[in-house]
Formats: structure tokens, sequence, C-alpha cells
């Protein structure tokens, strides 16, 4: 493979980088799984109302007036709890992360993290793996732990020779070569 001159991104790290932002589409189930939850509350909250006021299971007018206000209660409580974790989450994201910009340069020698406070070269050798997603590329230093580096932050024009350098050097062929079984004795 002829030498191809480094590569270099510039990005700084965003909240939407790791966390999809709230009108991203999510599973069926983290979408209906909170109001499932909100829902089965009211009606056994409800239910259990019912029966302590009238002393049977039947639901009638009167259980319903007792009933329909807690279960708007209920309701308006989770809706804005869920939305003011999802707030704090993200103030205490950006106010504990250091919003460093990184300078990466990936080489046929491997690869070159750069901030303003650090220098790291690694090999290629640390990474096992790759995975490109719609929100970047991953690295993978092993089956459990990756490094992100963000899709927004990887110009068009380099992505081409970005690829064809990650499949040359970070792929899961690497690693120690399969000998053929030795003679028997």
């Amino acid at each position: 493979m002829p030498e191809q001159p480094p590569l270099t991104v510039s990005f700084t790290y965003q909240y939407e980088d790791f966390f999809q932002p709230p009108n991203a589409q999510r599973s069926i189930f983290n979408a209906f799984s909170g109001w499932t939850v909100v829902i089965v509350g009211v009606l056994a909250i409800g239910l259990l109302i019912a029966i302590t006021e009238t002393g049977r299971v039947s639901i009638n007018s009167q259980a319903l007036l007792i009933f329909i206000p807690i279960a708007m209660l209920f309701i308006f409580a989770v809706h804005f709890s869920n939305r003011r974790s999802a707030r704090l989450h993200r103030q205490q994201w950006e106010s504990h992360t250091t919003h460093r910009t990184w300078t990466v340069t990936f080489s046929s020698e491997g690869i070159t993290w750069q901030s303003p406070l650090s220098l790291t070269r690694e090999s290629w050798a640390l990474y096992c793996d790759h995975q490109w997603t719609p929100y970047g590329v991953y690295l993978h230093t092993s089956t459990t732990q990756h490094i992100l580096i963000p899709a927004r932050a990887i110009p068009r024009d380099v992505l081409p020779q970005l690829r064809e350098l990650l499949r040359a050097h970070c792929s899961q062929s690497q690693g120690f070569p399969v000998l053929p079984p030795g003679p028997t004795a």
C-alpha cells in the first residue's frame, strides 16, 4: 500500500455526540415504556381509590370524579420530573466536561490525539476494530471500550481516505496469525 499523507480532523465534543437529542428517533420500547408505567400507575391508584371509596370493585361516577384529578396530577408530576431530569443531566455534563478542541491525526504509524493540554501518540495495535455509524466512527480498543470521532468533524473530501486507512490498519482481522496444526507424532 502506498504511503498516504496524514489525515487530520479537529472537533470539540458536544452533548449530542454522546446523548441523543430529545427529538431523535427512539425505539418503540423506549418511547412508550415511560408512559406505560404512568398509565399503569394511574390505573392502579384509581382502582385503589375506587375500591376504598365504594367498598367494592365497581367504578361509578363518584369514583371517577376522585380518580380524574389524581390521574392528571400524577401525569403532570411524571412529565415535569422527566423534563427536569433531562435538563439537569445536560447541565451537569456541560459543567463537568472539559470542552477542549481535539486535533486527531491519522497516519500509517497510528493515531495522534492533540489538545491544548496534551499530546498522545497511539499505534494501530491499540485498536481492534472500527464501526461507522450516523453519529461518527467508533474506534474500538476492546470489545467493551471505544472512542468516538464525531461525523460532523470528518470532512467529505477526507472520508474515503479515512475509510481506507481504517480498513487497512484497524480491523478485526488483526491479531495473532492462525497457523495450521503442526505434525502429529
